[in-house]
């Protein structure tokens, strides 16, 4: 992987982590309501892997913001 996307990814998942926080979600409960694994939701916050657009879209629905909002940083 490039150093480019590395950083991508890092950027993603501190936006999903800053948009996690502030709806006041924990990891467990974004499982949870995503119907995902919660160390799943780690590696992503982490920026070790990169979602398959169907869990952005899950990982969206349960924070209850647009797709977007989790690509826009």
């Amino acid at each position: 992987m490039r150093d480019k996307d590395k950083e991508y990814l890092q950027n993603f998942g501190a936006n999903l982590k800053k948009i996690r926080e502030d709806k006041g979600f924990t990891q467990a409960q974004l499982a949870i309501d995503s119907d995902l694994d919660i160390s799943y939701i780690s590696r992503i916050e982490n920026g070790r892997i990169s979602p398959s657009l169907i869990y952005l879209k899950y990982l969206a629905d349960a924070l209850g913001v647009d797709m977007k909002q989790l690509i826009s940083f």
